[in-house]
């Protein structure tokens, strides 16, 4: 280790790797992580959405972000303890961390025994650290204190402090070493000591500022930018080395494309804004002519666009965001998900249509979902040091364009980012590191792909980062084929109350742009022969085997067949009976290995699942009988188009999603006998759905009460197949939606049927939906209230959101089940129940054989192979 030139400083990082380990003084520190603040803060849309936080009604001055980067320069000051120079220079004595110790000595209620002791050290740290002069700029200087010193995630409950950590030790005097940062503060930042009013700074926009702070903290933490040279140990008082840092701070910002304006000046093309340089050689939707015309929104409005599926709405949201960007009035793009697999196709979608429109200046486009880490059409590789590697980047560019995807933590930090939504409700909840997510999210536009009206669990936790998003006067873009009128109501204003009646919501245009004044545009009513008229089939035989026969019989004449179950273990029951009736080729076989396509495969495997099933029912793809088995992630945003539909019964709004990979393209060699759509919709009779007599739905089949806790949904969905065996969409879209999800509609069937649907239907309202937006709000961060320790996440909540998904890494590649090898394998929370330490531990016995491989897992014991993960004793 290479000694301290100055023994008096404190040390905040060591770099490099024994025996050559170096070390960074705490001010060289403190200057690089001001330093990106400063040019984060500066940054035209982050200030803009800080200024509506605070109340200004525009951008934030240069006196409050010198003043902001005072306090930001103080986020490690914590390190100047004793225990936390022993630790890093590896000395003998007490170690301890850097943040709860100086929340200890500054928060924490003082004891009798040991008040006059702690009055005088935390008066001596506070002058030292220039701390009178916070209390000065802000009324509540506590609270701006905690959002930097938040910057590890999240704030840590306080207790007794520990007195020794703040005396000298030998020749080291912590209050001396926290002086010599305190006296560089007026010398870095000028204009924050100068004679500006204090400034109020509500708690929304200190929760905003935290997150700024943790992302500045890990920019400037990146030691290939900020090492050891530029004067480490501020001999000068620092000057220098803030003067090199704030250079470093620009170029690493452009390099990892936060700053916008590259990409914000190719947007302005003037081209860009015609709709046959977009999108040469086709015919633009409704959807995308309303989009590209249409007056760009207010700050803080939410727009929600209501299209059939296939009818361009994804292109419609990216001519959104160019527009947006063109004017300035966002930096960047998170689009949001509901399934893993729709957010793998969209990425490489979002990828190829950004290249396609700003060229050598489209941004990095990455995937938000755990467990994969690409970025573009790169895939990175983890290193059991956690870094990751990227292949075939001699120059080293890849991990700046990938920076933001190498962790969850940072995945709303990336300029354009394509992932599930659970990422994006995380920025909205009591959990570590949510205002990474939250604060950097404020700059994009959020687009929300399929806002479905049947997950009141879901929508409230998703309108808590709307809330923040909208008093921010960010901008988000709302996208469905079937949102129901009370769903669209609670999104667009935020509130559960007067909510549209049925006969109103019937008479809103379908398709239709919506915003929070109420409609902007509307289609004409279609003519009925336009569009897609689908013959709908009921069949109350759900079993596997039968599906598997429908099935073979449509491929044996010819037709490509998607079957869509609701629940995984019915995919593999279904694939397996398959695999008695037809010969392999007639079946959905990635790398010549049939499989089902569902979300329990390994990462690597999941893209040759993507892949093939887009290559057999893509637009492109040949004619001939071909069956695919998959669940839910084939039902939404893939590109595939299927001459029959064999599906299990879902929610209507569910089931028009599922219809929409129907006949998606014109194609002129359908098969005989399935020229026109036709659906087949495996639906048992009322009276199996129907629940007990005390109104649950425990043993209902299907999924249904549990994937599907509605079941006079469900019910409705039934009737109006029965009632209406020809389906023409989109002209009825907007009419069986609010037939069979407006609470109405259901509290009138529910009369009909009899005294347990109402039990059932009023257990759902005021029973089982309040308990979901009861148990979400309880997540809810808080952003009205102060900075707080997080208390543990309650586990039903983290495993709803996949934060119990744990992921088994083997340490060697092992061989996959096709052909190819896996190293990283997701595995459902509920598989391995209340096992929870606290990271994932390594899978052991690991025995491959012939596609097959079984490992141990948390305890459990694995199978996986090509029908994808499962328990040993369900194989």
């Amino acid at each position: 280790m290479v000694l301290l030139e100055h023994p008096a400083d404190a040390v905040a990082k060591t770099l490099g790797s024994a025996p050559e380990i170096m070390l960074l003084s705490l001010n060289a520190h403190a200057a690089d992580v001001a330093a990106v603040t400063e040019a984060l803060l500066s940054l035209p849309t982050i200030s803009m959405r800080l200024g509506h936080l605070a109340g200004f009604g525009g951008p934030i001055s240069p006196s409050l972000i010198a003043r902001l980067c005072v306090l930001v320069a103080l986020h490690d000051a914590g390190k100047v303890n004793v225990g936390f120079r022993n630790r890093i220079r590896s000395l003998p004595g007490p170690t301890a961390g850097h943040v709860r110790p100086i929340m200890d000595l500054l928060f924490h209620p003082l004891s009798r025994g040991s008040e006059q002791q702690r009055r005088g050290i935390r008066t001596a740290l506070i002058t030292a650290l220039r701390l009178n002069d916070v209390v000065n700029w802000f009324p509540d200087p506590d609270q701006a204190l905690c959002a930097v010193l938040a910057h590890h995630g999240a704030l840590p409950a306080t207790g007794e402090a520990d007195l020794t950590l703040w005396e000298p030790l030998g020749t080291y005097d912590p209050i001396t070493a926290a002086r010599r940062l305190g006296d560089a503060l007026p010398i870095w930042f000028p204009h924050a000591f100068g004679p500006d009013s204090p400034t109020i700074l509500p708690p929304r926009f200190l929760h905003a500022f935290a997150g700024i702070v943790t992302w500045a903290d890990w920019l400037g933490s990146d030691s290939t930018v900020f090492g050891p040279a530029g004067d480490p140990w501020c001999e000068d008082g620092g000057t220098s080395r803030l003067d090199w840092a704030r250079a470093q701070a620009r170029a690493l910002l452009e390099r990892r494309f936060i700053m916008p304006a590259p990409r914000q000046k190719a947007a302005q093309a003037p081209d860009l804004a015609s709709f046959a340089r977009l999108l040469p050689g086709f015919t633009p939707h409704w959807a995308q002519q309303q989009i590209l015309s249409a007056p760009l929104p207010e700050p803080g409005e939410v727009r929600v666009l209501e299209a059939e599926t296939g009818s361009g709405k994804t292109e419609a949201a990216l001519i959104h965001f160019l527009r947006l960007l063109a004017a300035r009035a966002v930096d960047g793009l998170f689009f949001a998900l509901p399934t893993r697999a729709s957010a793998v196709a969209m990425q490489q979608r979002v990828t190829k249509k950004l290249r396609d429109w700003l060229g050598a200046a489209a941004p990095p486009v990455g995937l938000a979902v755990p467990g994969y880490l690409r970025v573009d059409d790169r895939d990175g590789q983890a290193q059991v040091d956690w870094s990751v590697l990227w292949p075939d980047d001699p120059a080293d560019t890849r991990h700046d364009r990938g920076w933001a995807v190498e962790t969850p933590k940072r995945y709303l930090t990336g300029a354009v980012m394509v992932g599930t939504i659970d990422q994006l409700l995380l920025g909205g909840m009591r959990v570590r590191h949510a205002p990474l997510r939250s604060g950097p999210m404020l700059r994009q536009l959020l687009v929300i792909d399929e806002v479905h009206a049947s997950d009141a669990y879901m929508s409230t936790l998703l309108l808590n980062v709307l809330d923040q998003h909208r008093a921010a006067g960010g901008h988000t873009f709302l996208m469905s084929a079937t949102l129901g009128a009370a769903a669209r109501h609670r999104l667009l204003h935020n509130t559960l109350r007067d909510p549209p009646t049925l006969a109103t919501a019937r008479e809103v245009p379908y398709p239709a742009l919506l915003g929070s004044q109420g409609l902007i545009c509307g289609a004409p009513p279609p003519d009925e022969a336009a569009g897609k008229a689908v013959t709908v089939m009921l069949d109350a035989d759900a079993s596997p085997g039968h599906a598997a026969a429908l099935a073979a019989d449509a491929a044996s004449r010819g037709a490509r067949v998607l079957v869509i179950r609701n629940l995984v273990r019915l995919a593999q029951a279904t694939q397996s009976a398959l695999e008695t009736l037809v010969p392999s080729d007639c079946l959905f076989s990635p790398n010549g290995r049939p499989a089902p396509h569902h979300a329990r495969f390994a990462v690597e495997d999941r893209f040759l699942l993507d892949a093939e099933l887009e290559a057999r029912f893509g637009r492109d793809a040949q004619s001939g009988g071909i069956i695919a088995v998959s669940t839910q992630t084939a039902e939404q945003s893939l590109d595939i188009d299927a001459d029959l539909l064999i599906t299990d019964l879902c929610p209507c709004d569910v089931l028009l999603q599922r219809f929409g990979r129907l006949h998606r393209h014109r194609r002129p060699d359908r098969p005989a006998g399935f020229a026109t759509p036709c659906a087949i919709v495996l639906a048992p009779p009322i009276e199996a759905i129907a629940p007990s007599p005390n109104g649950t739905a425990s043993h209902a089949p299907l999924g249904f009460g549990k994937v599907y806790p509605d079941l006079s949904i469900l019910a409705a969905t039934r009737l109006a197949l029965v009632a209406n065996p020809i389906w023409r969409i989109p002209h009825m879209n907007r009419d069986l939606v609010e037939r069979t999800t407006h609470p109405e509609a259901l509290k009138t069937l529910a009369l009909q049927l009899g005294p347990a649907w109402v039990r059932h239907v009023n257990e759902i309202n005021t029973g089982a939906q309040i308990a979901q937006i009861t148990h979400a709000k309880a997540a809810w961060l808080a952003w009205k209230k102060a900075l707080a320790p997080l208390p543990e996440l309650d586990a039903a909540l983290a495993t709803r959101l996949g934060l119990g998904r744990r992921v088994a890494r083997f340490e060697t590649p092992q061989p996959g089940p096709f052909g190819t090898t896996i190293q990283t394998l997701p595995v459902p929370a509920w598989m391995v129940e209340g096992i929870a330490p606290a990271a994932d531990p390594a899978p052991e016995a690991i025995r491959p054989e012939p596609d097959k491989l079984h490992f141990r897992f948390a305890g459990r014991e694995f199978v996986y192979d090509r029908l994808g993960l499962r328990l040993a004793e369900a194989a």
